[in-house]
């Protein structure tokens, strides 16, 4: 089980009100949502069937501190300059810089292009959706995910059992209250929330259902922005 499934999902704008409306129903101490007549939470299971990603299956996503370090960092990426790396994280504004370089279509190619090309992806993609921050940036010691190309992918990894940890943390910081002042926004992939409460509630949907709604997968995927379809 790989990311096939997952990039087929058009999650589109998320409803911001509804995602404010579920942190404030969300207790860090059960880690599930309190709702007037009881408490519900995202399981595992909710989580494979909604996103198409495993979980509790594969490989231990690797994460290793040294590759905070510049001069290992420098293995994987030998352009990178030490503003692009601070405080252990690699900003998401440089690996952007390898669109063009590393794009099959511009530049001949090879396989290590090829390589090159599917360690960029899968690190930026882990910095802006999987494992986002109000950083904008990747914690390098999820480098490590990188190095063995030979099980580089999503179908080798559990990527499940570090995504939720993370959305669930995330949700803890922010729906307690803070002494310091400013709001702090919600990150990670939140995304899975909205369409998590439209599965089970099947309220407040401005989205519409697919043909074969109840054959599609991941569950995600079953949606479309009605608004988008109409112009609204």
């Amino acid at each position: 089980m790989g990311f096939e499934e997952f990039f087929t999902i058009k999650t589109g704008n998320s409803d911001s009100r509804l995602i404010h409306a579920l942190v404030e129903l969300w207790w860090p101490s059960t880690h599930t949502f309190y709702f007037p007549y009881g408490e519900l939470g995202v399981m595992p299971l909710d989580f494979v069937m909604l996103m198409g990603i495993s979980f509790g299956w594969g490989f231990e996503l690797p994460y290793d501190d040294k590759y905070s370090k510049f001069d290992e960092a420098q293995t994987l990426f030998p352009k990178i300059t030490q503003d692009d790396i601070r405080y252990s994280n690699i900003a998401l504004a440089y690996l952007k810089t390898w669109k063009d370089p590393s794009n099959p279509r511009i530049n001949s190619y090879n396989q290590d292009i090829h390589l090159v090309y599917a360690q960029i992806f899968i690190a930026y993609m882990m910095g802006n959706i999987i494992f986002s921050n109000a950083n904008t940036s990747l914690p390098a010691g999820y480098l490590a995910t990188l190095i063995d190309h030979h099980i580089l992918g999503t179908s080798r990894f559990d990527w499940g059992t570090p995504i939720m940890p993370h959305l669930y943390q995330e949700l803890d910081e922010v729906s307690v209250l803070k002494s310091r002042k400013g709001k702090r926004s919600i990150i990670g992939f939140y995304a899975l929330l909205e369409f998590w409460f439209f599965e089970y509630y099947r309220v407040r949907m401005y989205l519409v259902k697919v043909n074969n709604f109840n054959h599609v997968y991941p569950r995600m995927g079953a949606w479309r922005d009605e608004r988008a379809s109409s112009g609204a």
